[in-house]
């Protein structure tokens, strides 16, 4: 492990839009837009990879995550290992694409719920409402069986209705699920991640917010539109689903794979899928950033900079389509 104190002085030399970007890559945490902050963010998420995951590294395991979108009715989960292991003596070997081992959507009051509970007061009571609830997350817990996994990643839930008050007890039940979900999994680590989190990462910390690209993003259904293409995208080069009986994704013959009834969406589907590769390319980011700094000589600026060039080739395909405006830098 690399000391500390080089660590941070290498960061130091860097532009703050560097920082940023690194940050954004690896999935640190930005404590403040100030460069002390930035530093101190990468830092904090650098060595919280080593302390916690990069031994997958060193002992040639194929790394499995448990990828986790929270909702009652739609609740959707997505579980993956690496194709083959990372040498920590190897900076070119990739983990991806990952291997799809299981990917499904649940609505846990069926699943869970209905006639395996008896309520002990009345079904509508404060007290029943609360044990229901443990119910189906003791029970979910239970299925998903998180301890098997290297990773676990979930969903963070927005603490607003964004002003449509319709929408407000949803928002509150599933906050409760999700803290549900976290306490039950507890002491094993649970990386929270918010939606915009995700999609920045993906998407939109390239394109710039004006009128066309908002129209354009609005008009593809608040990008769920765009993610599903991105999966079609991305299936066989970032993800594999074994025995996918086609070269290309579907919503039915994806629904058909699944299992699942050909009426169900798939957005939320999608969204655990998402988290997934969210997370499993930022730890391949970080095992990267980290033999760059084992190396002494690596250039952090062009490290940053082909990530992003890769990236972008990732998503060039639906900037096409959608002749979306790239922010001034991003192809520099």
């Amino acid at each position: 492990m690399i000391q500390k104190s080089y660590l941070i002085e290498r960061l130091r030399s860097c532009k703050i839009s560097t920082l940023n970007d690194l940050a954004i890559l690896t999935g640190s945490p930005i404590i403040s837009t100030n460069k002390s902050c930035r530093i101190e963010g990468l830092t904090a998420g650098y060595y919280f990879y080593l302390n916690h995951y990069h031994k997958f590294l060193s002992t040639q395991k194929q790394r499995t995550t448990l990828s986790i979108d929270v909702g009652i009715k739609n609740f959707s989960y997505c579980k993956s290992k690496s194709s083959k292991s990372t040498s920590s003596s190897t900076l070119t070997t990739s983990n991806f694409p990952i291997i799809i081992t299981k990917w499904d959507k649940l609505n846990l009051d069926t699943q869970y719920g209905g006639d395996n509970y008896s309520s002990i007061l009345h079904k509508d009571s404060i007290l029943d409402n609360k044990r229901y609830l443990n119910q189906l997350t003791k029970s979910l817990v239970n299925e998903l069986q998180p301890n098997e996994y290297d990773v676990v990643i979930m969903e963070i839930q927005r603490t607003r209705s964004a002003g449509n008050t319709s929408t407000l007890p949803t928002v509150l039940l599933n906050y409760t699920l999700e803290n549900l979900i976290f306490g039950n999994i507890y002491p094993q680590i649970v990386i929270p991640m918010t939606s915009f989190k995700m999609t920045n990462f993906w998407l939109h910390r390239f394109i710039t917010r004006s009128t066309t690209n908002t129209k354009q993003l609005k008009s593809n259904n608040n990008n769920k539109g765009i993610r599903f293409e991105l999966m079609k995208l991305w299936l066989n080069k970032l993800f594999i689903l074994p025995k996918y009986p086609q070269n290309e994704l579907t919503k039915l013959d994806l629904l058909k794979y699944l299992k699942l009834d050909k009426s169900e969406k798939i957005d939320d589907l999608i969204d655990s899928l998402l988290y997934n590769l969210t997370i499993n390319r930022q730890f391949q980011h970080l095992a990267e950033f980290h033999q760059l700094m084992v190396s002494n000589n690596g250039d952090i600026a062009q490290f940053v900079h082909d990530k992003n060039k890769y990236h972008l080739q990732l998503i060039q395909p639906i900037i096409d389509k959608y002749e979306l405006e790239l922010k001034p830098g991003s192809i520099d």
